[in-house]
């Protein structure tokens, strides 16, 4: 028995009518006169009459969608005739019958709509072998997108379709349809038509029009702020603010500067601020921030009260070393040293100073003695009406012009000479003399120990007081004289050590050399709220030594060890650092070496029992390692503000807490303080540091190989570099070309 097969000439391509289970679908719909010829010209001939056969059948999926493509043709074709069926060409820019292409191209739109929406709802069993591929649908698409488009070319004049390989001609086809719809659209709004464009624009394609409208959409994402807006003045004409900033998602200032832009200045003009000032640099702003911060300018406080909250965290407040006019110069100057042709108003600099860096002091502590009293002659000066001077323009009108170290440590021929004495008698005039009054400020001994009379050495001979000195101008220039070589050395180093700090810091590498700052915070008081009278003298304390660790330039860890071994020696120093380079190799396991950084505290750090020890560093723990020390009273820095961080945070929890939340001893300090996360906290009682001492044999070690005096004035030295077991390389400041090798022999 023959089976009625569909005969569609191309929905069933890929399927098979042999087998037990063909996948060809049956055809069971009959076709009346007119839809024969309708798919014959449609698809071509199938059969050798040249012609789809009336007796044909076609199956429902099939029958439904020719049906509905010969109705949306037929009414198509009614419409041509109501407008005289009359063909436009694309390229006559007088076109007439604006209304042919637009009807055409919405009912065969509809049709192949009715079509999609058919052949989305057809459930499975519609398909008698239930195994059609996505290879047949794929062709019948493409057919059918052929056919719209012969329509279409059509009604344009344009060549129809006859080979869907050669998809170059087919792309441009394409394309002159596209502006033939354009022009007609044109029309019909009434859009004056203009002649900017360049005449290759007409011939890209779709696909290369939407290329590029990407790579513009790309190129205003990338671009910075201003550039953004004169990216948007590409924007179309007809363009409002809104449909721009839905289309670049931009703000509404950026669209209606855009705006305002393109009617003034046209297209892809620059953005001019009115007001006269400039916006300055981004990356500027980052670079000024970030120098307010750094140790030569403002130093992290250790007072515990002195702390801000930022997203509920506490941050130390930095308090600025110079006025901000002096740190002004010294930022413009570091932009002219690198030839940068950024700039700064001295507003804008003020205006960019963190929150957490302040001008004023309440109480400053710890301040440098050279700088203080170098800074009030410099004050006793200033007030009496001449030249103003500052210590910087003395130190370089008196020194070299290209200054080495020798010019600084006054061993130069050629400067050692120069007193500020004969310098600031030129500024001298009519009006004042070498012997008019003036006034200034010392730090001094309030009385010299050689000058009582009954040789008692009391605590008042000891104590430095702050002393107003009432002399002549020539006194005033005498003074100046007694402190200027010590003042320029101490100014020396501290910038050599300040600078060779920051760039070993900069420098750090998890897999080279890691820098370890360290230093003792001042003794934590463990207070109790509602503390009674007798209690506040017998306060018991806990040591903190706080800890920074510098991996990276924006790598760090925080460490604080807390004790109840309220000694600042050397132990403690040792055992600290064994803690320390544990926890830093049990993370880095690569590093080959630390960098310790402290100040020159002599009681616990430098001196000659610490140096020996360094010497052994390797041996004890594993890893060389060498030490930088800052200048006399200028080691302040990021450990300073961890141990203000952790004693506000504990005095806090007292005093905001009942008496059940005290803290009592330096162990409850340890476990409050090693709830936070932020910090890594070790706890090291007197137990531990007495075992430490006796595993590593430290008095022995001290009392065999007696290294007082082993280092020839070491209070002077600045860097230390273990060259062997008991020998140390020493320099005046970390990057002097002047070394002295001290050697301990037995």
């Amino acid at each position: 028995m023959l089976i009625d097969w569909c005969a569609h000439p191309v929905a069933h391509l890929s399927t098979t009518k042999l087998g037990c289970r063909p996948s060809h679908p049956r055809g069971d719909r009959r076709l009346h006169a007119e839809l024969p010829r309708h798919i014959s010209e449609t698809y071509g001939m199938i059969d050798e009459t040249g012609q789809f056969l009336t007796g044909y059948l076609l199956c429902r999926i099939c029958y439904e969608k020719e049906y509905a493509i010969y109705n949306a043709t037929k009414s198509h074709q009614q419409n041509m005739g109501e407008y005289g069926g009359e063909v436009m060409d694309v390229d006559d820019e007088n076109t007439e019958n604006p209304r042919q292409l637009h009807s055409t191209t919405n009912d065969l739109s509809m049709a192949d709509y009715q079509m999609n929406e058919k052949l989305e709802s057809s459930t499975p069993e519609s398909f008698t072998g239930s195994e059609d591929s996505d290879d047949s649908e794929h062709g019948y698409r493409q057919q059918q997108a052929k056919h719209i488009l012969n329509k279409v070319f059509q009604a344009l004049s344009i060549t129809p379709i006859l080979d869907t390989r050669n998809t170059g001609a087919l792309k441009r086809d394409v394309t002159r349809a596209i502006q033939g719809i354009r022009k007609l659209a044109d029309e019909l709004c009434h859009v004056p038509s203009t002649k900017t464009l360049k005449s290759n624009v007409t011939l890209l394609t779709t696909e290369e029009n939407v290329s590029l409208i990407d790579g513009l959409t790309r190129l205003f994402d990338s671009s910075d702020y201003d550039d953004q807006v004169r990216l948007l003045t590409l924007s179309p004409p007809t363009w409002g603010r809104v449909q721009i900033e839905n289309f670049f998602f931009c703000n509404e200032w950026q669209s209606r500067r855009a705006l305002e832009i393109r009617g003034s200045f046209g297209i892809l003009a620059t953005p001019t601020n009115f007001s006269g000032n400039p916006r300055i640099n981004p990356l500027l702003v980052d670079e000024i921030q970030a120098f307010y911060q750094e140790d030569i300018i403002s130093r992290q406080t250790s007072n515990k009260k002195d702390v801000i909250h930022v997203k509920k965290q506490p941050i130390p407040v930095r308090f600025m070393n110079f006025t901000v006019g002096q740190a002004y110069a010294v930022f413009l100057k570091k932009l002219k040293d690198r030839d940068s042709l950024e700039s700064v108003s001295r507003g804008m600099f003020y205006s960019l100073k963190p929150k957490c860096v302040k001008i004023l002091k309440p109480h400053d502590v710890c301040a440098c003695i050279y700088h203080e009293n170098f800074d009030f002659l410099i004050q006793g000066w200033n007030k009496m009406g001449l030249t103003k001077i500052e210590s910087k323009m003395l130190i370089s009108d008196l020194v070299c012009h290209s200054p080495t170290e020798e010019c600084f440590f006054n061993e130069c021929r050629q400067c050692r000479d120069n007193q500020p004495s004969e310098y600031l008698k030129h500024f001298l005039n009519n009006q004042i003399s070498l012997f008019d009054d003036c006034s200034w400020m010392i730090w001094r001994k309030s009385v010299s120990s050689t000058e009582k009379s009954n040789g008692e050495n009391s605590n008042a001979d000891k104590k430095i007081l702050l002393q107003k000195n009432i002399g002549s101008v020539e006194d005033l220039l005498e003074e100046f004289d007694c402190q200027w070589k010590t003042y320029v050395k101490h100014s020396y180093i501290t910038s050599q050590q300040s600078s060779y700090i920051k760039m070993i810091k900069d420098q750090a590498d998890e897999h080279e050399t890691i820098v370890v700052h360290m230093d003792f915070a001042e003794n934590h008081t463990l207070l109790a709220q509602n503390e009674i009278m007798q209690a506040h003298w017998t306060n018991q304390q806990a040591t903190l030594f706080t800890v920074h660790i510098k991996t990276a330039k924006e790598k760090h860890h925080s460490l604080i060890i807390i004790s109840d071994y309220l000694a600042h020696d050397v132990e403690f120093v040792h055992t600290a650092q064994s803690i320390i380079s544990d926890y830093v190799q049990s993370i880095y396991p690569t590093v080959k070496r630390l960098n310790y950084v402290s100040d020159g505290a002599p009681q616990h750090f430098k001196n000659n029992k610490s140096i020996l020890n360094l010497t052994y560093h390797q041996v004890d723990f594993g890893i060389p390692a060498s030490w930088s020390f800052s200048a006399t009273a200028h080691g302040k820095g990021a450990v300073d503000g961890i141990g203000a961080a952790v004693k506000y945070r504990a005095t806090r929890r007292v005093l905001s807490g009942t008496t059940s939340d005290a803290i009592l001893t330096p162990e409850d300090l340890y476990k409050f303080t090693q709830s936070d996360s932020s910090m890594n906290v070790f706890y090291m009682d007197q137990k531990r540091i007495k075992n430490h001492c006796e595993k590593y044999q430290l008095l022995n070690r001290w009392n065999r190989d007696k290294p007082e005096g082993w280092i020839n004035q070491i209070r002077s030295q600045h860097q230390f570099d273990p060259v062997g077991i008991k020998k140390v390389r020493c320099r005046l400041t970390s990057t002097s070309q002047i070394t002295q090798i001290d050697s301990l022999i037995d």
